[in-house]
């Protein structure tokens, strides 16, 4: 288009009758363009609003998709979501929890919670559905992976089973872990040229890492550790006289309520005498049976249990010395039972290992009193 043309049709608009692209022209395209009147009509802006959902719906709705979607964490401030690697591991963990206690439960009603279908068996089991049914895409995650499937194949090869898998497996699993996150940090130090981080991080982290796993014990440590105390109390009625006799005698063995003994420790078969000598069968564990040999010196109040002989399959795990029982006057018809048990963990970490063991002999201590109870009935 030709510059006359132009100008023909600018000063054929009425409103700018000089026309032209002069000054005068440009001012009245500035002056249209501020007059909301001669804004061009749109069609979509005269068209209808758009339906919207119901706020309160909406509110509703997105309120479930947070709660279902991730895990919150209150932190001060806005909720965070967990980091992929801790979240894969949970959900690892709690899978072969589930696993583990499906078959743990089967075998149990089936009757089959003393034989190697449970002590072999549940291990292969566990690391057939961690292999199979688990992907860990997180360090932590494989770290966990690789820790089962080793306690799985490795237990069984050594003899061992699913209840010593349950005792150590919180230890192992928890050092690897501690283990990774110290390589981690020291990692991204290194890859930021962080050397005070990296000695900050370092040296405390090694020597914490040292002192949980036990690295410090020695063998001839362990043999030598000072003795510990499982101590229990309890009142309960009765006569001084009758409880007395009690404790000294051969009783019948019943049915145990701990839930601590349920998880697989060999349980006591009878309690007889042998040529002056107590004999204590227990149940077989992982291919051992094995029996207590006890000498019982009376005492005053009570009775004192010296072992003699430990076969059974807690000898692997623990050096116990004596078992004192001493009944006490409660008054109002009732005596004070108190059981003290000294022994020595084979088993290092001892800060690990001691307080299970001593949780084990007051599950075993509510079991004497209970066999003592049932005889005097």
């Amino acid at each position: 288009m030709s510059n006359e043309k132009r100008r023909n049709l600018g000063s054929s608009d009425p409103r700018n009758p000089g026309g032209g692209t002069g000054s005068t022209g440009s001012a009245g395209r500035r002056a249209r363009s501020r007059d909301p009147d001669d804004t061009p009509r749109q069609p979509w802006r005269d068209a209808p609003p758009l339906k919207v959902h119901d706020e309160a719906t909406d509110a509703q709705r997105q309120e479930a998709a947070r709660r279902w979607s991730k895990v919150t964490v209150e932190r001060g401030g806005p909720a965070s979501r967990l980091k992929p690697e801790l979240r894969a591991a949970i959900v690892t963990l709690l899978t072969l929890s589930v696993i583990a206690a499906l078959y743990y439960h089967t075998t149990r009603w089936r009757g089959l919670h003393g034989t190697a279908l449970l002590f072999v068996g549940l291990p292969v089991t566990i690391c057939l559905a961690v292999t199979f049914l688990t992907r860990a895409r997180s360090v932590y995650g494989r770290v966990l992976q690789a820790n089962v499937i080793f306690l799985c194949l490795v237990s069984p090869l050594m003899g061992e089973g699913s209840i010593c898998i349950l005792m150590i497996s919180p230890l192992f699993i928890g050092v690897s872990m501690l283990a990774t996150l110290l390589v981690m940090e020291l990692r991204r130090a290194f890859r930021a040229q962080r050397r005070g981080r990296m000695i900050a991080v370092g040296l405390p982290g090694l020597l914490l890492l040292a002192a949980v796993s036990g690295g410090f014990e020695s063998p001839d440590e362990l043999q030598d550790a000072p003795l510990r105390l499982a101590t229990s109390e309890v009142v309960v009625p009765g006569s001084l006289p009758r409880w007395r006799d009690a404790v000294r005698a051969p009783v019948a063995i019943v049915p145990h309520e701990s839930l601590l003994l349920d998880l697989g420790f060999p349980e006591p078969l009878a309690y007889c005498w042998e040529d002056g000598v107590l004999v204590v069968p227990f149940s077989e564990v992982e291919g051992v049976q094995g029996c207590w040999r006890v000498a019982a010196e009376p005492l005053p109040e009570g009775v004192r249990f010296v072992r003699l002989e430990d076969s059974s399959k807690l000898g692997r795990w623990l050096d116990w010395i004596d078992h004192r029982v001493s009944v006490q006057d409660a008054g109002a018809g009732r005596v004070r039972l108190v059981q003290v048990t000294r022994f020595r963990s084979q088993l290092g970490p001892r800060w690990y290992f001691e307080p299970l063991m001593e949780q084990v002999w007051r599950a075993a201590h509510d079991l004497s009193r209970r066999c003592w109870q049932a005889s005097l009935r």
